[in-house]
């Protein structure tokens, strides 16, 4: 899975970015973010 995030906070997690969040679109504090998620398996496929 791959995400990318166009926000006004820096965090990415919900107590960072409900609350800490200084940026102010108006003034152009535009953050770009993104995430990548992989999932391995150690074994045969059944």
């Amino acid at each position: 899975m791959f995400q990318l995030h166009f926000t006004n906070s820096q965090g990415m997690s919900e107590r960072t970015f409900v609350t800490e969040t200084t940026g102010d679109w108006g003034k152009g504090d535009i953050y770009f973010g993104f995430n990548i998620s992989r999932v391995f398996t150690i074994g045969k496929n059944r």
